[in-house]
């Protein structure tokens, strides 16, 4: 209630507004009228004038032309505020359109309803949409709620018949926005739509995907050859992108594809056969190893795609598997080399280890040999026999000369060789000596094969 009345008097203020600008408009345009005429009527009346006083009188004229047009905006107006006061208000008003708005509304409908009426050509539409144009604007506003539908239907119907009469001529670069306008169309149309103008725009749309189509597949065919052409792997998976696109069961489509695949696939094969190369290059043996491993697996990957496909040349197989076989018999080569470096270093630790027992025995030798030449200068019972000095010496010669060798690397008789040579110091030692060397053990570091010797 309260909206209501706050719309009642701003409707009642907007009626007194204009009734006073009506007021003072005609007064004054009134007043002058008098004056001219009265002027007009002396003139005539003393003689003064031989002729038609024609300056005054279309003065007069014009005033009164000016004052009949302001007096029909001022109706109109007036109109239109008591409309949208009285809906605001909630009493009913019948549907009254301006003559020229509800003249361009009925010729709109009924030309949209023939289709021998539409437009021909892009100036036939141009006029058709500015009278469209010049329909939208000359809606009341009052009208506007209860002409949504027509008006929906009408500005729906001119969009369609411009692409219906376009769609033809639309230029190559343009077809991907007419399809998608086309589209949204149909997606959208009123329930009011035509059936004439659904069913051609429907059509329109057809042929408008078709020549889409074949633009499409024009430049992805022509792509395509440029980059078998260039043998670019780069433009040859665009390429084969573009083609996927496109689409469809074209047997011309369908032979690219394949093209491009073949042609990537031997690209593929190719870099395959230049990294072997320079992996095998490489100088340091491990990463040389591990390069040709990479490749080998990566090839033997392609091969099997390529058999699994089915319908891959039997050439770009057969580069493939060289591939294979090249990498397969470099590793090959490699394990042997490395088989037979490792069998020379373990054979080379045989001999270290056999120096070491050997230069250890002699140190051993020699501390016995000083030890007796003491013991030889004492009588029986006054010997001194070993002194901390010889066995400092036997530990030290130990932890020098047997402990660093890594004994699960000997073979056999050097094996043999080892523990007599250490049983015997062992055996000479002192329990204190043993721990003491026991402690010390834990230092030592033991020398493998690519150590130096």
């Amino acid at each position: 209630m309260k909206l209501g009345k706050q719309a009642q008097n701003i409707g009642i203020a907007a009626l007194v507004g204009f009734v006073g600008v009506d007021f003072f408009l005609s007064l004054s345009l009134r007043n002058e009228v008098t004056r001219l005429r009265t002027s007009i009527d002396q003139q005539n009346i003393s003689g003064q004038l031989t002729q038609q006083p024609t300056e005054q009188v279309a003065r007069l004229d014009s005033i009164t032309q000016s004052l009949a047009s302001i007096r029909e905006d001022l109706d109109r107006h007036l109109e239109n505020q008591s409309a949208i006061l009285d809906r605001t208000i909630g009493k009913y008003v019948p549907l009254q359109l301006p003559p020229s708005t509800d003249q361009n509304l009925k010729q709109l409908e009924v030309r949209i309803a023939d289709p021998t009426a539409w437009p021909k050509d892009t100036n036939e539409y141009q006029a058709m949409d500015d009278q469209l144009v010049s329909l939208m604007k000359g809606v009341p506003p009052w009208a506007e709620e209860d002409l949504l539908p027509r008006l929906n239907k009408v500005r729906w119907s001119v969009q369609a018949i411009a692409l219906i009469t376009t769609g033809k001529s639309v230029a190559e670069g343009r077809l991907d926005d007419a399809v998608s306008q086309c589209n949204s169309l149909l997606e959208g149309k009123p329930e009011t739509a035509p059936d004439v103008i659904v069913s051609q725009l429907s059509s329109t749309s057809v042929e408008l995907q078709r020549r889409q189509h074949e633009s499409q597949k024009a430049v992805a065919l022509k792509s395509a050859s440029s980059a078998v052409a260039r043998s670019d792997t780069n433009e040859m998976s665009k390429a084969l992108n573009l083609l996927d696109a496109v689409g469809g069961d074209d047997p011309d489509i369908a032979a690219a594809r394949k093209q491009l695949a073949t042609g990537l696939l031997d690209s593929e094969v190719t870099q395959l056969r230049t990294r072997l190369q320079n992996c095998a290059a490489i100088r340091d043996e491990p990463l040389k190893r591990l390069g040709v491993l990479k490749v080998y697996e990566a090839a033997m990957d392609d091969e099997l795609n390529l058999l699994i496909r089915g319908d891959t040349p039997e050439l770009t197989i057969s580069n493939a598997a060289d591939v294979v076989q090249d990498s397969q018999a470099l590793l090959k080569q490699y394990a042997g080399e490395q088989q037979q470096k490792q069998a020379n270093q373990l054979r080379e630790y045989q001999r270290w280890a056999l120096f070491q027992i050997k230069t250890f025995k002699t140190t051993f030798d020699a501390i016995q040999q000083v030890c007796d030449a003491e013991d030889a200068k004492h009588w029986p019972g006054l010997k001194p026999g070993w002194q901390d000095t010889h066995y400092k010496e036997l530990c030290d010669a130990m932890l020098t000369d047997l402990l660093p060798i890594n004994t699960n690397l000997l073979e056999q008789p050097v094996a043999v060789s080892y523990s007599q040579a250490y049983d015997q110091a062992w055996a000479k030692l002192r329990d204190q000596d043993k721990v003491d060397l026991t402690v010390r053990t834990a230092d030592v570091v033991k020398v493998i094969p690519n150590d130096d010797k």
